[in-house]
């Protein structure tokens, strides 16, 4: 349980990171474009920024699923909260604070909706590196596992067994009677 907060923490931070980097690079690009002076406004467009972003994300449960079994269902889903966050974050700058024009609220949001994918790509790769090393060293300690029959359900079951590697099952053979 302290693992999952953990790393509940560490991904919520680095989001988070990522998103008044992306914020600070983008807006000062901008202001240094405009030769503009550092005015309130860039601060109260950098605390809105980064309130969109973290509430949206932790209203969304975006925390709750760390891409243990990611498929395409977890990323479309991800992407549609970015871009929910995204239009929300554009519509209330361009309205509330219209500090710069609307390219550079959407170029920040893209760059964000892209950061904050990569972040969770790149965990999943490295969850599964990590996962593909502690079954490399375990595989002799998994029970050699025999499937009978090969239709959907041990389909589904052959690939959560692989998915998994902490089950404790090998699967080494699927026999049918067809």
């Amino acid at each position: 349980m302290e693992k999952l907060f953990f790393r509940k923490l560490c991904l919520l931070t680095l989001d988070m990171f990522f998103v008044l980097a992306t914020g600070l690079i983008v807006s000062g690009a901008y202001m240094y474009m405009e030769n503009a002076a550092l005015s309130s406004a860039w601060f109260i467009h950098l605390f809105i920024l980064t309130a969109c972003y973290l509430a949206g994300l932790l209203v969304s449960r975006m925390y709750n699923t760390l891409w243990r079994y990611a498929g395409s269902v977890e990323f479309l889903y991800c992407i549609l909260v970015t871009v929910a966050i995204a239009l929300v974050y554009v519509t209330f700058s361009c309205f509330v604070i219209d500090l710069m024009p609307i390219v550079f609220y959407i170029s920040i949001s893209l760059l964000i909706t892209n950061e904050l994918l990569l972040i969770r790509l790149v965990y999943r790769f490295l969850r599964t590196v990590k996962m593909n090393q502690a079954v490399r060293t375990k595989e002799n300690e998994q029970k050699r596992t025999l499937i009978v029959g090969a239709g959907v359900s041990a389909h589904l079951l052959l690939r959560d067994m692989r998915s998994n590697p902490h089950n404790g099952y090998h699967p080494v053979c699927v026999v049918d009677d067809d």
